[in-house]
């Protein structure tokens, strides 16, 4: 289903909305969930997307068209679908201290959000470098943090043929993201109950019915 106002998202809340629309994009660049989601956050990514970082990844992969990408084709497939990767991973894990760990771990490799003082060890990673000192939280690390605030409302649809599965859920029980998603698992469950029930209920339901015209029958003569 397209992301809509049936999603169970929050009034208002920015970096939830943020966080479904990254998390549901599609592989292809020229897609139109990825035009929407960079019209309503192209902005955003614009200020806190590391493109330092970038350009050192595609120098280190050194790959023989990396040259010819353009910017946003960089972040596009150095950046922003391996983060969406990470995201679903966690997405679909309830395990609370996988979370915490693949939270930061996405922090720290996405959005160099750490300390260089707390780079520890005998090995520095080159990344370490583009560390300073810790900033203020940014809105893609609010938007990271809501993973752990709501650890049991990050769900993916029961519909196979879904094609945005990950979404908020309104309840822990929830199991698909919209009604008409939910639609055909609906039908399925009444026609299974119809082949195992119905004709019992049609043989009980028939002295109702002939009781029924008796009595109106009765009222007419009256």
């Amino acid at each position: 289903m397209a992301l809509n106002s049936r999603r169970p998202t929050r009034p208002g809340n920015l970096a939830r909305k943020f966080l479904l629309h990254l998390v549901n994009l599609p592989d292809q660049l020229e897609s139109v969930e990825f035009r929407r989601f960079k019209r309503s956050f192209g902005g955003l990514l614009e200020r806190h997307v590391p493109h330092d970082l970038i350009r050192h990844w595609v120098i280190r992969i050194e790959e023989e068209d990396a040259g010819e990408l353009s910017k946003e084709e960089r972040v596009w497939k150095y950046w922003l679908l391996p983060l969406r990767n990470g995201i679903r991973v966690i997405w679909q894990d309830s395990d609370m201290r996988l979370r915490r760990i693949g939270v930061f771990r996405l922090l720290e490799i996405f959005l160099q959000v750490g300390d260089r003082k707390l780079s520890f060890g005998p090995v520095t990673d080159d990344t370490d470098w583009f560390l300073s000192l810790l900033q203020p939280p940014t809105f893609i690390e609010d938007a990271l943090m809501q993973l752990l605030e709501c650890p049991n409302a990050t769900k993916v649809c029961g519909n196979a043929k879904c094609q945005t599965k990950y979404f908020f859920a309104f309840r822990r029980s929830q199991k698909y993201c919209s009604e008409p998603c939910a639609r055909p698992a609906q039908r399925w469950a009444k026609n299974k109950w119809w082949a195992a029930h119905g004709p019992e209920w049609r043989k009980a339901r028939k002295p109702a019915k002939a009781e029924s015209a008796t009595k109106r029958h009765c009222r007419r003569e009256k």
